[in-house]
């Protein structure tokens, strides 16, 4: 994205909403290949199924929905859902949100040493977090119980709520093995 190109953490929704803190070039190629790549490995499996992409409401996740739903409708000839919640938004930094990223450590490291409910310079604390995913999975589960649900969110969004489908303390959200850039990453319940 734009905002991890210059090193800058974005993470409230004014912000976050904003073209400007969209999809860099180079992004965008890192979606078109990971999506191509998905895609092809899946194909079959895909075409059997309802798929459906629930997205952030940032310009950067929408971007990368955007790009995965126009691959994946060419691809497989199909319609694809699609769906902004602000419940996969960023987690929000608080006061440190516009600072450079290099201060994600020390939310990191609050994290793991002052558990789920810290709101350290008003950073969204994990347990807020967990309340919001963890609604949303309800919802999409009841609503869509057969279809393959694609989530398309943030780093620490994602870091953390593989802690909720894995049964792991979100406080060691940063032990789960990292989600790179682009990543399509396959969680079954």
């Amino acid at each position: 994205s734009i905002p991890n190109t210059q090193g800058i953490i974005v993470s409230s929704i004014a912000a976050g909403t904003s073209k400007e803190n969209g999809l860099s070039e180079r992004g965008k190629r890192q979606v078109e290949e990971s999506a191509l790549d998905w895609v092809g490995r899946n194909q079959d499996h895909l075409m059997t199924k309802e798929i459906i992409i629930y997205t952030s409401i940032f310009s950067r996740a929408k971007e990368t929905a955007m790009i995965l739903r126009a691959i994946i409708q060419e691809s497989l000839k199909k319609d694809i859902a699609f769906i902004e919640t602000e419940s996969l938004r960023e987690r929000f930094f608080g006061e440190l949100d516009g600072c450079g990223s290099q201060r994600y450590a020390e939310v990191w490291e609050k994290d793991a040493s002052e558990g789920c409910d810290h709101n350290w310079n008003g950073v969204e604390s994990l347990n807020q977090v967990c309340c919001r995913i963890r609604e949303l999975m309800q919802d999409v589960s009841r609503d869509h119980p057969q279809a393959i649900i694609i989530l398309v969110s943030h780093g620490d969004t994602l870091q953390i709520s593989q802690t909720l489908f894995s049964g792991i303390s979100p406080h060691l959200h940063r032990s789960v093995p990292h989600l790179q850039t682009a990543e399509i990453r396959c969680i079954t319940s």
